[in-house]
């Protein structure tokens, strides 16, 4: 569910610049989750921004506010390089 909001309208590439490293850009996005996931959910996003070709720079992930007794509503943000290779496929 959450690597879903890497692909929707809550994930967005909010600022980009480009460097001779290649693109930096941060990326935000915003899940409903299981408290007792967060972790790995963390690790699904870390994971699909390396699959990607991103090297993470930083990676938070803080809880908006609670949604229930077991799930909270999070927000993530990573500021991510793209390396130049990859922004030419």
């Amino acid at each position: 569910m959450l690597l879903n909001a890497l692909t929707t309208i809550g994930a967005k590439a909010l600022q980009r610049r480009i460097s001779p490293w290649g693109q930096i850009s941060l990326l935000r996005g915003w899940a409903i989750i299981e408290r007792a996931n967060e972790a790995s959910e963390k690790q699904k996003i870390a994971a699909a921004i390396i699959d990607a070709g991103g090297t993470i720079e930083s990676l938070e992930f803080e809880e908006v506010k609670g949604f229930s007794a077991s799930k909270s509503f999070m927000c993530f943000e990573a500021w991510v390089v793209l390396a130049v290779e990859s922004l030419s496929s």
